[in-house]
């Protein structure tokens, strides 16, 4: 599987008495690194970018906030108002790179941030327009005002709730009036409750909100594209040609065994299975001094080797991403009330899945947090203990009825 990857530098560097502690433990909760600029000044970038950052809460024992990259950019607003024309702009730009050769593994982006705005780039958005113009043979500099590209319309939703609903170009968009409504009342006010006629000419209970369609800080045109390319249809080793194959597989651990034996006793492996025993042996020991557990991760092997071998004959069973498609491994193994789980996580959507092991044919569930515990839970069964627009906080049964005692 291929690992994608966004890197990101901020620029001017930043006069180091515009930054307040709170500014800087704010900035950083996105990984984002202060380095010294001079005496005066902190130059800002991000090795590793990503726009969701998590703030520790200042109360001993409180919850974890959770940061958008909107409120990031707030932030650098606020900080260029106070610097009173000293930073009368802050820039962002982003670069998508990938560990394989993919077309749609690359591209990149910019932000430009001043005191009452915020406007964004991005190189899939002007090379889709650029596209759009060739289609249409508007090119050229004699040509009026080029076709702009296609709008993109992307619906965010995030535990199973709606945040937003954003566009590469809203202002190219027909005045819609967008109505999201949500059969799943359970919990809401009896003043939110709408009752929506129905097709047969019956009525429904639903919780209803107009949504504005606002301009959108991802980039929605490489989504697009990787969705184009790994459609639902797709087998995940079509769609991943470049994985290895379980005999690609075996042929690695050939060149181990035969390093091994020449290590051991200066001579080639021969297919001798003592000589397996003591590899795992001393893979044990390997383990026991570096403080891996041996036998969870011999677990997770075990079970990553069934798939490979399941995958490898077109049957992935309940294993593929009810959201992407993409083939599942297993990441990790617990018991929960008794019962022996295995979780996956989604490398395509980052989407975390349950499958629990009471039965030969449980199927896969989309897993949510515990607020309890800590717990990843199956959301099919967890019940919303609190919620405000579009954020849920859920609890299972695993701390319940704990939950009802206090």
């Amino acid at each position: 599987m291929a690992d994608y990857y966004s890197q990101a530098v901020f620029q001017p560097s930043v006069p180091k008495q515009l930054i307040t502690d709170e500014d800087r433990r704010f900035i950083e909760a996105f990984s984002i690194t202060f380095e010294a600029d001079g005496e005066d000044k902190f130059y800002l970038y991000a090795d590793e970018w990503c726009c969701n950052g998590y703030l520790d809460s200042e109360e001993p024992g409180g919850e974890e906030i959770e940061l958008t990259e909107d409120d990031l950019l707030n932030r650098f607003q606020e900080i260029i108002r106070r610097s009173n024309g000293e930073l009368p702009w802050i820039s962002k730009e982003s670069a998508y790179t990938c560990s394989k050769m993919r077309p749609d593994g690359y591209g990149g982006g910019a932000i430009f941030i001043t005191a009452d705005d915020i406007q964004y780039c991005f190189t899939g958005q002007w090379l889709e327009q650029r596209i759009s113009e060739a289609k249409t043979g508007d090119i050229g500099p004699g040509t009026d005002d080029p076709s702009p590209a296609k709008p993109v319309v992307g619906v965010i939703i995030e535990g199973g709730l709606l945040q937003s609903v954003v566009s590469t170009a809203p202002e190219q968009l027909p005045d819609l009036d967008l109505i999201i409504l949500d059969y799943d009342v359970e919990g809401a006010d009896a003043g939110e409750l709408l009752h929506v006629p129905q097709g047969d000419g019956a009525t429904a209970q639903a919780v209803g909100r107009i949504e504005r369609i606002t301009l959108s800080d991802i980039d929605l045109s490489v989504v697009l594209s990787r969705c184009s390319r790994g459609g639902g249809d797709m087998n995940h080793l079509d769609r991943q040609s470049d994985e290895p194959t379980n005999e690609d597989r075996a042929n690695r651990i050939d060149t181990v065994m035969q390093a091994y034996c020449l290590t051991l006793e200066g001579r080639d492996f021969d297919g001798d299975e003592d000589d397996v025993k003591d590899l795992l042996t001393d893979l044990m020991h390997f383990c026991e001094r570096m403080e891996i557990d041996f036998e969870e991760n011999l677990r997770v092997a075990r079970n990553n080797y069934n798939h490979e071998r399941l995958a490898e004959q077109g049957d992935t069973g309940q294993l593929g991403c009810p959201v992407c498609g993409c083939l599942l491994e297993v990441t990790r193994t617990d018991t929960l009330l008794g019962i022996d789980r295995e979780l996956y996580d989604c490398q395509e959507c980052d989407e975390t899945f349950i499958r629990e092991l009471n039965s030969p044919d449980s199927p896969l569930q989309r897993a949510v947090k515990c607020v309890g515990c800590g717990n990843m839970i199956p959301q099919a069964s967890a019940r919303i203990l609190y919620q405000r627009d579009d954020y849920a906080h859920f609890i299972g049964e695993c701390c319940w009825d704990e939950r009802l005692r206090e």
